[in-house]
């Protein structure tokens, strides 16, 4: 028996966010445009191996749409495939500021926090 496609598009849309806002903060464009190519070739050949006498106009239009642009996503019923590009990137800020251990006036808040642990 052959899995849904909403089934296959919702799983991938839970791994692809979580990996995706994990990696965001990361110079991570080149990577998640590979990603996303890499995933198209597999939906594309599970698509070509579930309808193997079917034409590739067909199943194109089946199981892609060209939403978002000309950016083509695996589509169920229910459910569009997101992409990696798609998560907004983000700078790290770091937060350096009065509260260094390094500071006098609070070495005894860093020895607290120190024999706690």
């Amino acid at each position: 028996m052959q899995a849904k496609t909403d089934a296959i598009v919702y799983r991938m849309n839970q791994i692809i966010r979580g990996w995706s806002m994990y990696y965001r903060y990361c110079s991570a464009h080149w990577s998640f445009s590979t990603l996303d190519n890499v995933l198209f070739r597999w939906e594309w050949k599970w698509c070509m191996r579930r309808h193997p006498n079917k034409q590739k106009t067909w199943i194109a239009s089946k199981y892609f749409t060209l939403e978002f642009g000309n950016r083509w996503r695996l589509k169920g019923i229910h459910w569009k495939r997101v992409k990696f590009l798609d998560t907004k990137r983000k700078k790290y800020k770091w937060k350096v500021g009065s509260m260094s251990p390094m500071n006098p006036e609070l070495r005894d808040l860093w020895c607290k926090k120190s024999n706690l642990m």
